[in-house]
This record gives C-alpha cells, structure tokens and sequence, in this order.
C-alpha cells in the first residue's frame, strides 16, 4: 500500500510567513522600549547603564525597524498580496 502525501506549499509558506510576522510584532516593541530606556539612560533620566555595543540606543532603534519592515513584508507575503515579490 502507497501513502502519498501532497503538500500545498502556497499555503504553508503563507502561513509560516504569517506566524513568523506575529512572532516579530513583539521583538520589534521589546526592541523599542529598549531604545527609549537607552536614550533615557543617556539623558541622565533611566536607570543604570552598561558600556558596548547593545547598550547603545541607536542599535536598539535599528533592530526595532528592522524588525518592523521584515514584519510587514511578511505579512503581506502571507496575506497574499505578495505574489509578486520572489
């Protein structure tokens, strides 16, 4: 006995797509605040600061935008209005 399983990987990737949007919303809000408290920190008006590369508030800023955009490129990937897009 043969067991073929078809798989529609339209709808997959569509909803894998959709799913990994969902999972970057967060990362690009915990990615804001940060940035915020960052910049706070630098005025003088946070808590505590630490020195190197990820306590600088303009790495958060970008991490948080760079998220964002790859969020909504996904979510229009899997909402099925990117068909266009490779």
């Amino acid at each position: 006995m043969r067991v073929r399983v078809r798989i529609r990987w339209k709808r997959s990737r569509a909803r894998l797509a959709r799913r990994l949007s969902r999972c970057l919303e967060p990362l690009t809000a915990v990615a804001l605040l940060t940035a915020f408290w960052r910049l706070l920190a630098d005025l003088r008006r946070g808590g505590p600061s630490g020195e190197g590369m990820w306590s600088r508030w303009q790495v958060w800023f970008g991490v948080a935008v760079v998220s964002l955009l790859a969020a909504w490129r996904l979510k229009r990937h899997g909402s099925g209005d990117g068909e266009a897009m490779p």
